[in-house]
């Protein structure tokens, strides 16, 4: 990787809890994707990346259930937020981040867009990538084009909400498109129920079905 990843210090909020729920997986806390390269790789010791990490409650449940993750790099823009109509958990999301990573040594959180945070790291330098940013089509394109050079052969490229309904342009399968375009029927895909737990009267209990998808490189 080139350039420091960023030190972060923790601030005082208490961070939620946001717990996925796959029943059918082996590993009830890690989503579809993740669940699949665990197993891939198995015992080799792996590094990687989440693009869109939010609070980073989902980067937390992954290193803590994966332990042959060396280092979870977890790239955000967190200004984006600001003005995007969002429940208060997202807008506050870069505090909730601090506070679920600071005494978290394997996450390093990156603070820029994800095509320029894609450009710090080493070609075939990484294990998997897995994007959950923006899920408008052309954004999805993007972050697959620029990620997926840094993965190592043998590795995996993926992301959450194959299913998303772009509502501003008529229910497209956004995600879909872009990911089906690229990749054809190398696509694989899992559905899973999620469950966000109400905490502190932040936002509302919320359950929802996802869907990952991934592609072994």
């Amino acid at each position: 990787m080139q350039g420091p990843a960023f030190d972060i210090q923790k601030v005082d909020k208490e961070p939620p809890q946001i717990i996925p729920i796959q029943p059918d997986m082996e590993d009830p806390e890690l989503r579809p994707m993740f669940g699949t390269a665990k197993e891939h790789f198995g015992k080799t010791p792996v590094i990687g990346v989440e693009v869109g990490s939010s609070t980073c409650a989902n980067a937390c449940e992954v290193v803590a259930a994966w332990p042959e993750i060396t280092k979870l790099y977890c790239v955000d823009y967190y200004p984006t937020y600001s003005d995007f109509p969002v429940a208060d958990v997202q807008r506050d999301a870069l505090g909730y981040a601090i506070a679920n990573i600071v005494d978290e040594p394997k996450i390093h959180l990156i603070l820029e867009p994800s095509v320029e945070a894609a450009k710090r790291f080493e070609s075939e330098s990484l294990h998997f990538v897995y994007i959950d940013a923006n899920h408008s089509y052309t954004f999805v394109c993007d972050d697959i084009k620029a990620w997926l050079p840094k993965i190592k052969k043998g590795g995996v490229i993926g992301g959450h909400d194959y299913d998303w309904e772009d509502k501003e342009h008529d229910g497209e399968l956004a995600v879909k498109r872009a990911v089906d375009e690229m990749y054809g029927d190398r696509v694989h895909y899992h559905i899973s129920l999620f469950y966000i737990e109400n905490r502190k009267n932040r936002y509302e209990p919320y359950t929802g079905i996802r869907s990952d998808w991934w592609v072994f490189v």
